[in-house]
């Protein structure tokens, strides 16, 4: 008798849960910052955000009034935590949060003592402050920009000449 054909063909193990069932864990990732006992989700991208609602609307009236609308029955929940999909890129919405919840890593009022800033931390912070009405963070993009970009042609002309030694921003992306 053959042996192959009394055995039965190979079989997948059945998973223990299926895809249906959790679409939201299977197709987005989680990102800094989440907070375990935060109460809202932010999405962008398919990257998840765990944080406050009520720090987000101190710094922005544009999250105070999404978040002062009555949510709809049924709505998503992510970790027990009502899920909100921003069209935003994830990166951006990253360096934002980032800096609302940590201000030491950006915003310093001595000009003198900011850190480097990548070019492309100052472009999220131009979107998503202007976007969001965050205006302490688009502000500082728009104070680090207007050093290397200045608005009097006769700096300007004047290659690097008028960006100080120390400047904190670093033109790469």
């Amino acid at each position: 008798m053959n042996s192959a054909i009394s055995q039965p063909p190979a079989k997948r193990p059945r998973a223990d849960h299926d895809e249906d069932e959790y679409p939201l864990l299977l197709k987005c990732t989680r990102s800094a910052p989440w907070f375990e006992d935060g109460n809202i989700v932010l999405e962008a991208e398919k990257v998840q955000f765990k944080v406050y609602k009520g720090i987000l609307a101190a710094n922005s009236a544009i999250f105070r009034d999404m978040f002062a609308i009555a949510q709809a029955q049924g709505e998503e929940l992510v970790d027990g935590c009502p899920l909100v999909h921003l069209g935003d890129k994830s990166q951006d919405l990253a360096h934002v949060l980032e800096a609302l919840y940590d201000s030491s890593k950006w915003l310093d009022d001595s000009f003198e003592k900011r850190k480097q800033m990548p070019l492309a931390v100052a472009e999220g912070f131009l979107r998503l402050g202007r976007k969001y009405e965050i205006d302490h963070i688009r502000n500082q993009a728009v104070q680090r920009l207007a050093v290397i970009f200045p608005s009097d042609l006769k700096k300007f002309r004047k290659p690097l000449s008028h960006i100080p030694r120390t400047h904190p921003i670093a033109i790469s992306a």
